[in-house]
């Protein structure tokens, strides 16, 4: 999938623009507040988005950045990518002041962070073990990678600096993910995707628009690209053999 062109497609039209991003925002006013201290200890891995979101990212977030504080995100994020495999890492939308660079649009997984119950959070972990499990075991199979046991097995705890008006138990939390994937739906309904996608994962989505974005300027100027995005992944894989647990 061309993620600029679903991207810019979203984007382009300012009605469907706004009507996108009102269905995005009465998903996120279900989620209940709360007082936060800040701490930025769950801000420390990739999360997986929507498209409509991962529009709003750019279109709200992102492109408001100043070219420098741009400039700096990128690094973060090529940073991030090419290491995922072999160490945790913060989350690369953060800056060195712990400030979260995409605040105002920050997607779902972030905004409900500390509002789960401790139950339906752990319920959620198991999950996203078994998952990585799963990947470690295909990685190792096809790449001869082995993932780190801090890469693994790695754990945001459950918060408990931050008391939300109420907790929110499994079906709540599945029931606002449910909202996202049917909002994404619309987007295939309505010519935007060829395919229904649900969710990605948002460094690499963004990294994808970058490249992208970059190839299509240098093209403009030399009819030729810089770098591609099997490129960049060969580079991934011979940085995480190199640093793979023996």
């Amino acid at each position: 999938m061309d993620i600029k062109n679903v991207i810019d497609r979203i984007n382009a039209s300012t009605e469907k623009k706004n009507a996108y991003n009102l269905l995005l925002n009465q998903v996120y006013a279900e989620i209940p507040s709360g007082s936060c201290v800040g701490c930025a200890k769950c801000c420390s891995e990739s999360v997986n988005v929507s498209l409509v979101e991962l529009a709003n990212i750019f279109e709200n977030g992102i492109s408001k950045l100043l070219p420098k504080q741009r400039e700096e995100l990128y690094k973060r994020i090529i940073s991030f990518y090419l290491s995922e495999w072999v160490k945790p890492n913060a989350c690369p939308f953060l800056d060195n002041e712990k400030r979260c660079t995409i605040y105002e649009v920050r997607p779902l997984p972030c905004r409900i962070f500390g509002a789960p119950s401790e139950d339906a959070y752990e319920s959620n972990y198991m999950k996203i073990r078994k998952q990585n499990l799963t990947f470690a075991k295909s990685l190792y199979t096809f790449e001869g990678i082995k993932l780190s046991p801090k890469v693994l097995m790695k754990k945001i705890d459950f918060c408990e600096n931050f008391i939300p008006e109420y907790r929110l138990e499994s079906d709540a939390v599945e029931g606002l993910y449910s909202q996202l994937i049917n909002l994404d739906g619309k987007l295939y309904f309505d010519g935007i995707i060829d395919e229904p996608i649900i969710n990605g994962d948002l460094v690499s989505w963004v990294l994808d628009y970058i490249i992208d974005d970059a190839n299509e300027i240098n093209n403009s100027l030399t009819n030729a690209s810089i770098i591609s995005k099997e490129m960049l992944y060969q580079l991934k894989l011979d940085y995480s053999k190199h640093h793979s647990v023996k």
